[in-house]
């Protein structure tokens, strides 16, 4: 590489480095904050956690009923989040919350979120597979009774 690139490369990582969050306008953050990084982790699990189910109880064809398993998985699993993290608060020390402000917060919210999330897609990921061997098994007694 040239040194020119190199520069170049060099300026761009330490702009990236030095730019706040997207979210969140925490400063040198590359542009993404350990908060906003759990969040954007969260939601690609939510959203293959939802594809995981639709395989199973959708039609595949179908957008609209691939959608709306999609859109129950999301409810669900918001849910589970927000019941964990409630859980967790319930735990604390009350005084060690009262000395907490809410943006400390947020990124232990995060990342008990996206491990909650992360628990909830291997429970689809165990079920589809469940139901693929089901579909496998189930094509093999119809290719023996066939015969």
């Amino acid at each position: 590489m040239s040194s020119a690139r190199t520069a170049r490369a060099a300026q761009d990582s330490q702009a990236r480095s030095s730019a706040p969050a997207r979210e969140r306008d925490e400063p040198r953050s590359a542009g993404l904050c350990e908060a906003c990084d759990h969040r954007r982790q969260t939601e690609v699990l939510i959203s293959e956690a939802g594809l995981l189910a639709a395989t199973w109880s959708a039609d595949l064809s179908d957008q609209v009923a691939v959608a709306a398993v999609a859109t129950e998985v999301r409810t669900a699993i918001n849910a589970s989040v927000a019941a964990e993290w409630a859980q967790v608060l319930e735990l604390a020390a009350p005084a060690a919350l009262e000395a907490t402000s809410p943006q400390e917060l947020e990124d232990p919210a995060a990342h008990d979120a996206l491990l909650t999330a992360g628990n909830l897609v291997a429970e689809y990921w165990d079920e589809a597979l469940v139901m693929l061997s089901r579909s496998l098994q189930a094509q093999a007694q119809a290719e023996a009774e066939a015969r």
